[in-house]
């Protein structure tokens, strides 16, 4: 554990002080930053991340072995009863993973690039912003949220940091790099093409931006109406899941269905409480953070999908990987949020919570329930020693 608290809090730090300095200073000292996540990605057991040793080191092991591209794409292995190909994982990661090991031949080496490609495109998102909201709290999000889990989900998490990415450009409105950004998170996992209704619940959003709504004396706004619509919607998805299976199917979308059949769905309480924290800060700060416009109320929106997505665990266990997409946008959201409000003893405070809550959700997570199993961490050598 001690290890990615430490990795956490020097990585961390260095990007506080990068994010102040001149762009040659801000580049070094964000390189040697981002090289503490990475190298610690890189040096570990292949026992640290479930997933190491389901496909990601007979990967490696096919690559090197293999006499060319095209045996290398043919090759498989034996995993819980199946036999697994390299021509089952999305094309992108696979072209990563044969790359670096046919130059390394070593599984260390491709652990530290792929964690490079999510770490990386997270932290170009952010550094966009850092001219008004704080670079190293983003960070630290991404390390409290996402940074354990991308140690087991390799493919999703480089995927969805190419989607925030996108995202960001969206922002700034370049439509080619928001296109060139999607497609590279398609390829790295085919589960990014939830950035479609992503967008369209951001377009919803945009769209009401005019809207009134005059009960009385009681004036409701477009974004409110936008965010109560889009929250019944998502209920009622929940609802009607037989109904959605059917559309996804229609859709030629059966791929993703595993994710929402198995058990009956149930409430889950401590999913609701896990992320309640977080929605309490937006909405005591709620006065301060809707100056942003859309995008407060679409940050808003992704919190209150990803709370009512929770509840799909109780249907299959990796259910939780819909509602990562929506909580990937904390990583944005937290410090944008942050940035709009003005006094400075309501930032320390403010600060002082958010940083609170961010450790207790890792320490729950990742130590007490065991996600992902990322701790004990074992450094690969140990082995040796």
């Amino acid at each position: 554990m001690i290890v990615y608290l430490l990795c956490f809090a020097f990585s961390t730090a260095l990007i506080a002080i990068a994010e102040k300095k001149s762009k040659k200073q801000f580049l070094l000292l964000s390189a040697f930053a981002l090289l503490i996540p990475c190298l610690i990605a890189g040096l570990r057991a292949e026992t640290v991340g479930t997933d190491v040793r389901v496909y990601v080191k007979p990967m490696v092991q096919s690559a090197i072995s293999a006499a060319g591209f095209r045996d290398y794409f043919a090759d498989f292995w034996f995993e819980k009863w199946r036999n697994l190909f390299v021509a089952d994982y999305e094309l992108g990661f696979s072209l990563v993973v044969y790359a670096v090991a046919r130059v390394t031949r070593w599984l260390p080496a491709v652990l530290f690039v792929i964690q490079a490609l999510t770490v990386v495109p997270f932290y170009a998102a952010l550094a966009r912003t850092r001219r008004y909201a704080p670079l190293w709290l983003g960070m630290l999000v991404f390390y409290c949220f996402c940074y354990n889990t991308s140690l087991n989900l390799m493919r999703q998490w480089i995927a969805m940091a190419f989607l925030l990415l996108a995202f960001r450009m969206l922002l700034e409105k370049r439509p080619i790099l928001v296109t060139v950004f999607s497609l590279v998170a398609v390829l790295f996992h085919y589960s990014a093409v939830i950035l479609v209704p992503i967008y369209l619940v951001f377009g919803y959003i945009a769209l009401h931006r005019n809207v009134k709504l005059q009960i009385k004396k009681f004036r409701i706004s477009g974004y409110t109406i936008a965010l109560c619509t889009l929250t019944l919607v998502a209920v009622l998805v929940l609802m009607n899941l037989d109904a959605i299976l059917k559309l996804m199917s229609s859709l030629g979308l059966d791929r993703f269905s595993n994710y929402l059949v198995g058990g009956q769905l149930q409430l889950m309480p401590k999913q609701i409480v896990l992320r309640l924290p977080l929605l309490i800060i937006f909405l005591v700060n709620w006065k301060f953070f809707r100056k942003s416009g859309a995008v407060a109320s679409f940050y808003l929106a992704m919190v209150l999908l990803d709370m009512v997505a929770s509840q799909l665990i109780s249907v299959d266990m990796y259910s939780f990987r819909i509602g990562a997409y929506f909580s990937l946008f904390s990583v944005l959201a937290i410090p944008t949020m942050y940035s709009t409000l003005e006094s400075k003893p309501r930032k320390i405070l403010t600060a002082v919570c958010l940083v609170a809550y961010l450790l207790a959700y890792w320490y729950y997570t990742f130590v007490v329930q065991g996600r992902h199993e990322t701790i004990p961490y074992h450094f690969f050598f140990e082995a040796f020693l």
